[in-house]
């Protein structure tokens, strides 16, 4: 697997064949890349505003690292989990608001009140 260092790799697009996004904290700022080469899984993380450990240091959005070879499969678990745990809740989200039957009523009203018609159901007649 090369090293990537980023004074000399602009991106880990550039030096991987294989990336994919495995989690975005958009909260936070950060992200967790799966970088594949010859069958050899690694993790890139990026972010966009890093905090300075030093005051000499600088860091440019966007900026990333590649850990240790050791911390690419705790770090995988890790952010798979957040992922699963981000989409449960959307789906979640998206269930309870199906449920509430009268936000679905209200709903549709006010959007076919927008468009000056009125939804009649389908009623397999005519």
């Amino acid at each position: 697997m090369p090293e990537l260092h980023v004074s000399t790799s602009p991106s880990p697009l550039k030096a991987y064949p294989a990336v994919s996004l495995i989690y975005r904290s958009e909260s936070q700022g950060w992200s967790l890349l799966s970088l594949i080469e010859a069958g050899v899984e690694s993790v890139a993380i990026t972010w966009k505003k890093a905090p300075r450990l030093r005051r000499d240091q600088h860091y440019e959005p966007g900026d990333y690292f590649v850990p240790p070879t050791e911390l690419a499969g705790p770090a995988l678990e890790i952010a798979r989990k957040l992922e699963a745990q981000r989409r449960a809740a959307i789906k979640e989200g998206y269930a309870a608001q199906v449920a509430d039957v009268e936000q679905e009523r209200e709903a549709q009203e006010w959007s076919e009140a927008l468009i000056g018609d009125r939804f009649e159901p389908y009623t397999g007649e005519g």
